[in-house]
């Protein structure tokens, strides 16, 4: 599932829609192949593509009409537009998430992410905006760079641009990013006494090569580039994420390699005695004297295994090969 919404400085949303599971589809194969295609003279871009299969790349579908009517009071629509014609600066926020299918053997969560646009005093999409709330004017609004086309779409966390590829929108510019994004035209339609927002999509349609028109789309389209997710069993171990699941793995290898060391230093030194005839009378004299009760005398001899045992070279001397 996917939802967008957009809202302006904390205000009831503007618009709300949501792409149903029947509105994100996987690519086709000539849809994929048409992806590849279209970053063909970049490097980055396809090796990026490679990573995800067509059915790892979805197509979400949103409806460009509002799901939801703008219901807003006389009053609170005075105070907006009070506060568009103001001196403070405002801002207008669209949002985005994406909420896999549920499936119980599976660990999964929403994914969102945010993009704002600031709105100084007098800037032309807050005098637009007076205008189209008060009946003055119909004409649709131009939101430049409200959203990318392009995101990920990883277990947890953020639902970022996909920067590999919106950065060959800009051919070797050094603009920001977020230049790339989508423009869109916004527009409040009143029918029958119901008001609602309606976004239209402008698609750049976008080639490396040739300079194409763009397209207006009266649906929103995100592409999202969705991610592996483990099972919930394995959860302990993904739950912090890559980092998490990079120390894990370093802190079990470091715990083998330093168990096998330490072990191998064992046995080799006192398990692979070349010649233990002294240590073996030494211990036969212990359970002699034990046997005859005399319990100084195997207290000296015990020290004196004890400390062959905490002496390497005295432990080397005392099992060196005797000469043939």
């Amino acid at each position: 599932m996917c939802t967008c919404r957009l809202s302006i400085a904390g205000y009831q949303p503007l618009f709300d829609s949501t792409a149903q599971l029947g509105d994100i589809q996987p690519l086709s194969s000539a849809e994929y192949e048409a992806l590849y295609y279209k970053y063909r003279n970049s490097k980055t871009a396809l090796s990026y593509i490679a990573d995800y299969t067509e059915l790892d790349v979805v197509k979400a579908t949103i409806n460009g009409n509002s799901a939801s009517r703008w219901q807003i009071s006389p009053p609170a629509r005075e105070y907006l537009m009070s506060n568009l014609n103001g001196s403070n600066s405002m801002s207008m926020q669209f949002e985005w998430n994406f909420k896999r299918a549920p499936d119980e053997n599976l660990q999964y969560g929403v994914v969102e992410d945010f993009r704002i646009i600031e709105l100084p005093p007098g800037d032309k999409i807050r005098q637009d905006l007076i205008a189209m709330i008060d009946g003055s004017s119909t004409t649709p609004i131009l939101i430049p760079n409200l959203f990318p086309s392009m995101v990920k779409v990883p277990g947890e966390g953020k639902s970022e641009h996909v920067e590999a590829l919106l950065r060959e929108h800009l051919k070797g510019s050094k603009l920001p990013i977020e230049t790339t994004y989508a423009d869109v035209f916004l527009e409040l339609v009143s029918a029958n006494g119901v008001e609602y927002w309606r976004l239209k999509m402008i698609d750049s349609n976008f080639d490396p090569i040739r300079k194409l028109d763009p397209i207006i789309r009266d649906d929103l389209v995100f592409y999202g580039f969705v991610d592996k997710v483990f099972p919930k069993s394995f959860s302990f171990i993904t739950g912090g994420g890559i980092l998490g699941l990079y120390i894990s793995i370093v802190f079990l290898l470091g715990q083998y390699i330093r168990g096998f060391v330490v072990d191998s230093m064992q046995m080799i030194m006192f398990e692979e005695l070349p010649n233990v005839d002294k240590i073996l009378d030494l211990c036969h004299k212990i359970f002699f004297v034990r046997d005859v009760s005399r319990f100084d005398l195997e207290e000296a001899l015990y020290a004196n295994l004890v400390f062959i045992f905490r002496s390497p070279a005295t432990l080397i001397r005392w099992t060196k090969e005797r000469p043939g």
